[in-house]
């Protein structure tokens, strides 16, 4: 139908529904639009909520590294402290052991010279003896 023949009534009717159905195209545009972009923001959302977990596990396994390194250094610290002081007690037993020897020497010479002393004595009052009695 050509538009010369149409009513004023009938010309407003097409106007009214070509704007409606304009009207109609913007918002479902504007909708597709708002829609995609808010899709986007959780995407992105998403990722940065992967990052940061991605972070906090690699900052968890590297806090654990260092607990083990740390756990591993103290162990071979006490253990050389350990085999220190097991050394310095055997240094000490050594030390105890010479000291008891050099003092079993010295008591063994001094109950000689007391043995050779107490014999000279009794030389020495024996010949006393045979002298007043000459």
């Amino acid at each position: 139908h050509s538009a010369e023949l149409r009513t004023p009534r009938i010309r407003a009717a097409c106007r009214k529904r070509r704007t409606h159905a304009a009207d109609a195209n913007v918002d479902h545009e504007f909708l597709e639009k708002m829609w995609r972009h808010e899709r986007e923001l959780k995407d992105k959302e998403a990722e940065v909520e992967l990052q940061r977990i991605a972070l906090q596990r690699a900052q968890l396994n590297a806090n654990e590294r260092r607990s083990e390194k740390n756990y591993e250094l103290k162990r071979l610290r006490l253990k050389k402290e350990f085999e220190l002081r097991e050394r310095e007690l055997e240094l000490r037993a050594e030390k105890l052991q010479r000291k008891d020897e050099q003092n079993r020497l010295l008591n063994a010479n001094q109950q000689a010279l007391l043995s050779v002393l107490q014999a000279l004595t009794t030389k020495v009052c024996n010949c006393k003896k045979q002298n007043e009695e000459n």
